[in-house]
Parts: C-alpha cells; structure tokens; sequence
C-alpha cells in the first residue's frame, strides 16, 4: 500500500487543521487515511483524516497534541477503507494483529438497533451516529458528509463536499432533510450532469458581499458554456439577520447559461439589498410556484426623515413638509405623498414647494418619498455621474440597469437600458464607473439597482429562449421586481409584483416590470402597488417582436401610467387586453421622457375596465385599435373625467348614439349620429345650453351642414353650407355645388333671411364646370322662401330675377360701354337690350335698342339693321 508524500504541511498544537502548500489532497487524500508527520520517530504522534476540505486543507479526527511544525514534510497511509468497513493490511507489514484488533474494536460500536449510537458507511467527512434500520434506503444528505443542519453551525464545507461528490458520480439527487444549513462562504453547484436538491430544507446565507453569489450554478471551469438538467424543488434560501442588518447581501441564487432548470416550489428570500434571483441565457427551463421576498435594491434620490409628513389640499398645488426638506434641487423632481405622484414646479422655502398639477385629493399629514436617483453618462464613457451622493465603496459588484444609455441598432436604432456592474464608487458616493460603456448619451435617466428578480441575455450566440416563469410572486421588492432583458419566447402566467409597503424606507421603487429586447407573453397579472414611489407599473423598451398582456389587474398610484415606456421602439408590438386598473389616472403631473415617446403601435383588446377613483390609462403613444368601455356617466360626473376636476370628461347624457363633451358640468360638445332625424350630428353649445352655437351634420343624401346659431340679436345667427353630390358621382346642371345660407331666429326655431350659392348651368366639361353664382334674398313677408334676386354667370353676364328694379341712389351714376355703330353686336341675339354709340346719326341721341331684328334710336328710327 503506497503512501501519498507531495507537498509540505504544517500542524498548530491544539488545531484539528491541517494546512498544506503543493499537496493537492482532494484527488489524492480521504477520510480515515494516516496522518505521518516526517521525520520518523522524531516526531512520534500521528493522526487520522477526518474530512479533505480543499487541496491545502485536512481536518483531523482530533486536535493536534503535539508540537507545532511548520513546512515539514508528511505521508498519508490509508489502512482501513470506511466504505467497505474493512482493514487494509500493507505488503510486509508484521504486526496485522494490531489492524485487526482496531478494526474489531471499531466494529464493536455498531448496532442494528437501538439508540442511534452506532455509525454506518459514510462517504466522506466525520461519521453521523444512527441506526442501521435508520439508514436503510436513505438518500445522501449533507449530514453524509458532515453538516449539522441546525442553522448555526457552519455547513459550507460539508455542502461543497456533498455537491462536489453527487457531482463526481455523474449525478443524483441531494437530500436536506428538513434541516437549516448556515452557509458563510459561497456555493459552486457544478451543473454538467442531472442533478437535484430536494427538499424540503433550508439555505441561510451568513455572508454579506454585493459583488458576491452564495449560490452559483454557473459552469466555474467554462462559464460561456450552457449547464444544464439541474432541479431544485421545496428548498427555501434566505439571508441571516446578520445580513439584513448589514445591507449588503449577496445574489441568493445564480445560474448562467442554464439549460433544462427546474426551479419548483421555492423560496428565496433576502431583505438585503440585492438580487434574490439571477438566470441568465435560459433554455427550456421552468421557474414555477415560486416566491421571492424582499429583494432588490434602490437608492432614492434624496432622504426624508421618517419623522417628516407632507399635506396637500384637493385641487391645490401648494404641497407642504412638516420639517425643512426641499431646495432649488427638487425643481423638476418627482415625489410621491401619500398615493399620489407629483412633479415639483418651484419651491418656495424649505418646507413649501409648488406642484405642476393639481391634487386628485386631500392628504393631511402623509407620508413622502422622492423619486429614484438619476444619472449622467456620456456615449463611449464607462463614467455615471450621479444626480446624488447615494453609493459607497461597498456597492462595488453591483448591477445596475442604465435607462436609455444603450443603442440597439437591429432590427432598427432604438434605445435600451444598458446593463453593467459597478467597479469603482468615487469618495462622495455621487460617481460611479460601470465595466460597460454606454453607447448612447444620457443626461437624466433613471438608474436601476439590482432588481429583485433578473432574466438576462448573455453575450454571444446564446440567449434566452423558450422559458415558462409560472406563479413567481416578488413581494416588497425594492427598485424593480422583475427584468426581463432579452429573450425570445418568454411565456408568463400567474405573475404577481408587489413592492416595498412603506414610504418611509427610502429605497424608492420604479417599476413592478421592466421587459426590454423580449418577445413573449404574459396571462394573468396582478401588478400591485402600495405607497411606493412607482414611475409605472410596467416599463417596456426597445422590444424587438410581441409581447402581449393579457389578464391583468393593478393598482396603481394617481397620475401613473399602467404601461410606460423608456424610448422608442418598433412595429406593432405590445399587445394590451382584459386590464382591470384602480387609481389610474393621466399622468398629468408626471412630466418625465417615460410616457408617451416613441413610435409604433399598441394593441388594446377585451374589456379595460377600472374602480376606485378615477378611469384607466395606458400611456404610451399608441393607436387604440379595439374599443374602450366608458361609463355614460352624467353633467355632474362624466362616465371618463379629468383627475382633479370630477365634473368635466366624457359622458352620454343626450341618448343613444351620442357623446358629450362635458366642461364644468355642462354639455360643451356633442358628437350623435341623429338628430332631428338627420345623421352624422356634431353640436358645440353655448353657456346657457340654450341653443347650438355650431353645428356640422350630414343628411342622407350626403350633404354636409355647418350651421351657428346665436341668441344675440345683433348677430347674423345662422350659416350652413350643402355639398350636393356623392364623391365620384359626377355633377349635373342644376346642382348647388356650395350653398350658404344666413338665417335669423324668431326665438323658437330658425327663420329664412338670405343665400349665396353656386349653382351649376351646365355639363361638366373636362376639368372644367359651368356654373353661376346666385344671390338670395328674403322679402318683407308674404314668401315662404328666400327668392333669386341676382345671379352671376360664366359668360360675364348678370342677370336681375323676379321683376327687380334696378336703382341708383343719390351721387351715383350708370355708365355704358360705347359701340361704334358699326361695332354693335346681333340685334337677333340681344332683344331688348340697349346700348351706348359714340357715332350717332347728327341729331340722334347717342342710345340704342334692340328689338330682336334691328338696333333702333330712341326716336324709332333705325340705326342699324340686323
């Protein structure tokens, strides 16, 4: 039996650990091997392996009791085999007597049955004392390899060592056994063949450490590589309240590359300030029945004592603290009191600002919190310079997401929120440095901070695809509890997003959901909103196929958006339908670049429906292509009303077919499609309701009506105009191609007063019309209608109609053109017409008229013949 001797070691009196340079024990060593420090017998002493931690490091089945020793050299002799139970006798060994009485004593402690005092086979690490009856058919356990599981003794070693062996075999299934395993070193689950964990049983993770994972189940040796066919069923990870207290836990669990995951019924749960769960690149995997409690992490832009309170009155705009909080910084800023959101226009003092828009409602001693931190990052630039000092040295190792500082340039340039980890923080926490530059140029976008749950594309080829995320429920997220960044075929269904429930905690929350570069759907939501400060409950951005959401409920706070952008994206791509909302309102006073920008379309199907306080909007810049259900509502309470003023919107209140636009409770606009028996109606009224100011209508035969009507006596009340033909039926002669028709009011209905039109003579000939213009007025009385007094036709001539006198008043002359004689035109073709000659017979008067057949002087005489 050869002995292993590579390396130095060095032995502490007192110690059970062993330390070695070059000894590269975990191939080479296991428990139950003799321990010879060299030289012999110089050093008398020797020990038995207990457990192989790592390459350089033993732990003894007993404290070292003799003299410590530093870089001497060793053996490792194995002389009994603890899988087998049996004596290993070496070649030429001449006291076997010695062996055999060891093993017979050691066998003398076993027992079938009874107490739980005898030890059975054990893989590796100290033995665990229980019965043979108790063993039979166990699967492994970390007790297997030394843990204790009771949630204070430290298991690290002994879960490394059970991982490492179920992966060795080439996989399997690790069982907990209902115990708390405390963990205070990270985890590597090494994922190249299928294996489980299976609970139920407990991870707490007593480690804090931003830039670090407590459980990775990335490839270590070949991270770019997928690692595939791990399970993890009923296994909860949570964080020690030494963590909590602390701030700056690590990522609970992490898997890179993963291919064929299986995440069921589990829990994970942080309250320290990071990302709970991280997959990145997933492929065919399923995260389902899952919660996730208190994770994520954001910075908001500005501190409010827990002591301070802030009231506002309806319909003010005056807000005011109870302590000295704003300055000439909160200018432009957003902050949420209470559950309503505001952006500050001015401030007055310290304790006094002025809101952009009015309150939605009263709030008399609420609570506040300001908006998340902005930054600053220049295109090509790894620098993010802070709109306030909210980072220190122990943020290092963070992730961040960067709105807007990507430029994706396929399918076309769009922007994207970039995705980086934090390397460097300057001394006064305003000044960050990211490991990626920002490819495009931002001055103040919001920076996320480790969001609670994060679906990520890795570089390169692989990306996610076809992953199914079923029943996740974040509970009091911080920043964001669900990014999905890049993916195709991302299915969603029974998803729940409920943030941080106190305004007072300072960590400022901005989205229950960003999606970005994804493609998938989403069936049964509930994007739930408490006092938080949320810019939307859903943000989407540079989406490059559909994403449809379906199913959805949420409350949200007053003046926020359900749907928000952060840039442009394309094609007909976000797909809204069956949303059911509360406290939704229009964003009024939410003046930021995250509502209604871009260019594409979004898709509004089934019912949109909403309760509580005011009517659901979805705000983005898109094109409604499926109907919105309004209430009809009523003057004093339109069925659709602008927040902050109740008694103004959109309301039915004139019967079917109708749609008012209500101002200050009265009817300011109508749009119906009948009216007194005419279709296609729209009416704007005056103040009184009296009469219709205007009024534009179509009857059947399409001719189009614009009429005003005034109660003002002095006024000229009543104008319409009538187009007479269908478009592309051409027009004949006899049609009144424009007609404006001016009519007074008797104080009951409208009365005849006088017309303009133009009426068609003639065959449309080419591109051109023959037409006249006529002139209509209204006789004192005794005619129902307005008759034709003059009418203007296409060959210059002017026609006087209904026996009208022609009259010159006082200081006005009649002028005629002068013919030579010879110059006068047909008398066949001009009947009594007459006309002026410059060349008259001597002593004739200078005038003739024709009767038909010659041009005659007054005197009878002819001057002309024919």
């Amino acid at each position: 039996m050869a002995a292993y001797s590579t390396g130095t070691i060095t032995l502490t009196n007192g110690s059970d650990v062993v330390t070695g340079t070059g000894t590269a024990w975990l191939a080479n060593a296991a428990q139950g091997q003799l321990l010879q420090p060299l030289p012999s017998p110089t050093i008398s002493l020797v020990a038995y392996v207990a457990a192989v931690v790592d390459n350089g490091k033993l732990r003894l089945e007993s404290p070292w009791a003799g003299d410590s020793y530093t870089g001497i050299a060793y053996q490792l002799v194995r002389d009994f085999d603890p899988l087998s139970n049996t004596a290993l006798i070496p070649n030429g060994n001449t006291r076997p007597d010695v062996l055999v009485n060891r093993a017979i004593t050691r066998l003398s402690q076993y027992a079938a049955t009874g107490d739980k005092t005898a030890a059975v086979v054990v893989a590796q690490g100290a033995e665990t004392f229980r019965t043979l009856a108790a063993h039979c058919g166990d699967f492994p356990t970390p007790m297997d390899w030394g843990a204790v599981g009771d949630g204070i003794a430290d298991d690290t070693a002994a879960l490394q060592a059970a991982w490492n062996a179920v992966a060795v075999i080439g996989g399997g299934c690790l069982h907990l056994g209902g115990r708390n395993f405390r963990v205070t070193a990270p985890i590597s689950l090494y994922t190249g063949v299928r294996t489980k964990i299976r609970g139920p049983g407990t991870f707490t993770v007593d480690f804090s450490g931003a830039n670090l994972v407590a459980f990775s189940a990335t490839n270590p040796t070949s991270p770019s590589t997928r690692g595939g066919q791990l399970e993890i069923e009923n296994v909860a990870f949570n964080t020690s309240v030494a963590v909590q207290s602390a701030g700056t836990g690590p990522v609970l669990f992490e898997h890179m590359y993963c291919s064929s995951l299986r995440l069921v019924r589990c829990t994970l749960s942080s309250y320290a300030n990071n990302t709970a769960l991280r997959l990145g690149s997933v492929w065919n995997a399923v995260v389902d029945d899952t919660y996730v409690w208190g994770a994520g992490c954001q910075r908001a832009r500005k501190q409010i004592p827990t002591t301070t309170t802030f009231s506002i009155a309806y319909g003010a705009t005056a807000l005011q603290a109870s302590a000295a909080i704003f300055d000439a910084s909160d200018v432009g800023q957003i902050i949420c009191v209470g559950t309503q959101i505001f952006t500050i226009q001015s401030v007055t003092d310290a304790q006094n600002a002025v809101t952009t828009m009015t309150a939605v409602r009263t709030t008399s001693g609420g609570v506040g919190l300001f908006d998340g931190v902005r930054g600053a990052m220049a295109a090509g630039s790894t620098t993010l310079t802070l709109a306030a000092a909210v980072m220190t040295a122990a943020d290092v190792g963070r992730l961040v997401y960067v709105l807007d500082a990507k430029l994706n340039t396929y399918p076309t340039n769009m922007l994207a929120p970039l995705r980086a980890t934090i390397t460097a923080v300057s001394a006064d926490g305003a000044t960050i440095t990211l490991d990626t530059p920002a490819s495009a140029t931002v001055t103040n976008s919001y920076v996320a901070i480790s969001p609670a749950v994060e679906i990520t594309n890795q570089d390169g080829a692989n990306k996610t695809n076809d992953f199914i995320l079923h029943a996740l429920q974040v509970e009091q997220f911080r920043g964001i509890g669900l990014v999905i960044n890049g993916g195709d075929n991302v299915f969603m269904s029974g998803l729940k997003l409920h943030g941080y429930p106190s305004a007072h905690n300072n960590t400022s929350s901005l989205a229950a959901a960003l999606f970005t570069g994804m493609s998938g759907y989403i069936a049964g939501a509930d994007f739930e909103a408490t006092v938080v400060n949320n810019i939307a409950r859903v943000m989407v951005s540079c989406l490059n196929s559909a994403l449809g959401i379906d199913q959805v409920s949420a409350t949200v706070m007053d003046d926020q958006p359900i749907i928000a952008q952060t840039s442009g994206y394309s094609g007909s791509i976000c797909n809204i339908g069956n949303v059911t909302v509360a406290n939704a309102c229009a964003a009024r006073s939410l003046t930021t670049p995250y509502t209604n920008t871009g260019v594409g379309v979004l898709n509004v199907w089934g019912a949109l429906g909403a309760y509580a306080n005011a009517a659901p909007v979805i705000s983005v810049a898109r094109t409604f292509r499926q109907p919105v259900a309004v209430q009809s509502g009523s003057l004093a309470a339109p069925g659709m009303a602008v927040a902050g003023d109740s008694d103004t919107g959109l309301a039915q209140v004139s019967g079917a077919n109708t749609v008012s636009l209500v101002a200050g409770a009265v009817e300011a606009l109508r749009v119906s499609a009948t009216y007194t028996a005419i279709p296609n109606y729209l009416a704007i009224n005056n103040t009184s309701n009296l009469y219709d100011r205007l009024i534009i209508r179509e009857d059947a035969a399409r001719h189009i009506y614009l009429s005003t009507i005034s109660d003002t006596a002095a006024a000229c009340p009543y104008i319409y105009a009538k187009r007479a033909r269908v478009t592309g039926t051409a027009s004949a002669s006899g049609d009144h191609l424009f007609w404006l028709d001016i009519r007074g009011n008797n104080g009951v209905s409208d009365v005849n007063c006088a017309a303009i039109t133009v009426l068609q003579t003639g065959a449309v000939n080419g591109s051109n019309v023959p037409a006249a213009i006529v002139l209509y007025a209204q006789p004192a009385s005794g005619v129902t209608y307005a008759q034709e007094i003059l009418r203007a036709n296409g060959d210059y001539s002017v026609v006087h109609r209904g026996n009208a006198q022609t009259i010159i008043n006082a200081n006005s002359l009649h002028t005629h053109r002068p013919y030579t004689v010879a110059g006068l035109p047909a008398a066949a073709t001009n009947q009594w017409a007459e006309a002026a000659v410059s060349n008259p017979t001597t002593g004739k008067l200078p005038k003739v008229m024709s009767d038909g057949t010659n041009w005659l002087y007054m005197d009878g005489s002819v001057a002309r013949a024919g």
